[in-house]
């Protein structure tokens, strides 16, 4: 049997696994309060083998959590289109790591940190260690043997402490679905056993650095059948936020009061949630007073005001901005000072001031810069978001790009200032599909979603499991904090670091090793104007 080290910012496939060019060392450089992390691949392993997994830390390394993750694959049966969702025969994609169809690992599959089974061949395990606020800077070689085989991973805390995620770090959320956790998990909706899953998929998410949760307004209100009218779960939405709290998430964000007519793209009409009124009826007036005012007399009481957005509907366009100005005004009308959130991606569409928080994708961020500071002017925030797009040589966190993409979008949002970053894939795999298998669901009649675009997240035996891909995300957001402290201290000297990796989200290093680089380079800075 041989043991070896890789990069946990470089993918591994199982059917290249006997021939990784790994090593019996390997180092990390992390900022106190962060994470390090190390692959390890196992070759040659004899049939039926019982692993007995130690690690054998020096004696200033109190409080370090060491968890262990065996890897496993999923399928890429298309790959991400050159603009988005997925690939043509008309044009095809020259920038995904490999050609469909493959198998890559994502998945990171929590083990005992005693003994396992490990399947005959070759496999791959993630090494995850959390390093407290308050560890003492310096070097560490950590010994990890996996039974008679050892290897060193060597752990370089620098004096230089990341802002906890909370009130305080990068505005960061991903979208959770509700009914996915129910079905994956065989859970009774609003059961026991469903909250105690829920506080399960908050911790992931925090472990993710998400500080913002979105609350599923659909799932809280009810609506009496005689009379119509619509009553908030006050008791429930209370209970959901103290869960979101309890994990260390602080902001809220309002699912949408309403959505697309008849669920069509370029539909000129929103509707009302739940009881499908045009917005801009009586009916759906008193549907928004009401709803918007119970939620409202909610915030206030609970003094929730300072945690709270509201998105009106997602993503509108040029087509239905009237429709989408009017739903604004109801919301405004009857929850008066909370910001409004949107991702918005049509820089034609004539919403100039209809939002707080305006959130491109990147893509379009990236190529309409003038336009969208242009409402930073006028005292908006400005965040991005990926989803089915942008594909081809753009930063996003899909399954057939760099493994490096997902952290540098990180860089990317800190270079440019912006002020938080959304995604709408937690956990929101199609209804009725297997996320362990299918990771390019059909998406209307013609269209598929990219690689990994619905999810982040598996649901595993007892809870949710992490992927590589939410770690490396992960990575780039504590990136993200320390680069906005230099910032603070040396604007000039942030930015020659980070055009070492990154120029624009369709232009950077995809190189672990010049990451590793630059990452060394920051944490040195820092540290430098630390000790100033």
């Amino acid at each position: 049997m041989k043991c070896c080290l890789t990069d946990p910012l470089e993918w591994l496939f199982p059917d290249c696994l006997n021939s990784v060019p790994g090593t019996p060392f390997f180092q990390a450089d992390v900022p106190q309060g962060g994470v390090a992390s190390v692959n390890v691949v196992l070759q040659d392993v004899p049939e039926e083998t019982l692993m007995r997994f130690h690690a054998l830390l020096p004696q200033d390394c109190d409080g370090w959590k060491i968890e262990l993750f065996c890897l496993q694959g999923v399928p890429v049966k298309r790959n991400t289109g050159l603009y988005g969702f997925c690939e043509n025969a008309e044009e095809p994609n020259t920038f995904v790591t490999r050609r469909a169809p493959f198998c890559v690992y994502d998945i990171m599959e929590p083990l005992p940190r005693t003994s396992f089974r490990v399947p005959p061949g070759s496999s791959a395990y993630q090494i995850r260690m959390e390093i407290p606020g308050g560890a003492k800077a310096g070097i560490r070689d950590i010994q990890f043997s996996f039974n008679h085989e050892s290897v060193v991973f060597r752990v370089v805390v620098w004096d230089v402490p990341l802002v906890p995620c909370g009130r305080n770090s990068v505005m960061n959320t991903n979208w959770w679905s509700w009914d996915n956790i129910v079905h994956s998990h065989e859970l009774e909706n609003d059961s026991p056993a469903f909250y105690r899953m829920l506080k399960k998929y908050a911790s992931i998410m925090y472990a993710a650095r998400s500080n913002t949760a979105l609350i599923p307004l659909r799932m809280l209100f009810t609506r009496d059948e005689k009379t119509g009218e619509l009553e908030l779960n006050r008791g429930k939405l209370r209970r959901i936020v103290k869960i979101f709290t309890e994990a260390g998430i602080y902001y809220l964000e309002g699912s949408p009061f309403g959505h697309r007519a008849n669920n069509e793209w370029l539909s000129p009409d929103f509707q009302t949630i739940i009881t499908d009124h045009r917005v801009d009826t009586e009916a759906a007036n008193r549907d928004i007073a009401s709803m918007a005012s119970q939620l409202m007399h909610e915030i206030v009481r609970n003094q929730w005001q300072d945690r709270y957005f509201q998105h009106a509907a997602d993503e509108p366009i040029s087509v239905n901005a009237v429709s989408y100005r009017i739903l604004v005004g109801l919301i405004r009308k009857y929850m008066p000072g909370i910001p409004i959130l949107e991702a918005m991606s049509d820089p034609e569409a004539p919403l100039a001031g209809a939002v707080n928080i305006s959130c491109p994708q990147v893509q379009c961020y990236e190529n309409n810069r003038e336009h969208y500071e242009d409402t930073r002017l006028q005292g908006d925030q400005i965040w991005l978001y990926t989803c089915c797009m942008p594909g081809g040589r753009y930063l996003n966190r899909l399954l057939d790009g760099e493994l490096l993409r997902p952290t540098l979008l990180g860089w990317g949002c800190a270079y440019y200032r912006v002020n938080g970053f959304l995604h709408w894939g937690l956990n929101c795999y199609k209804s009725g599909s297997d996320p362990f298998q299918e990771t390019t669901p059909q998406h209307g009649k013609t269209n598929f979603l990219p690689p990994g675009d619905t999810h982040i997240v598996y649901p595993g035996a007892r809870g949710p499991w992490p992927s590589v891909r939410m770690e490396a995300q992960r990575t780039g957001l504590e990136d993200w904090e320390m680069i906005r402290v230099l910032q603070r201290k040396n604007a000039a000297l942030a930015d020659r670091i980070v055009a070492e990796v990154f120029r624009k989200f369709n232009d950077y290093i995809a190189c672990a090793g010049a990451y590793r680089t630059a990452r060394r380079k920051l944490l040195s800075a820092l540290s430098e104007q630390t000790r100033k």
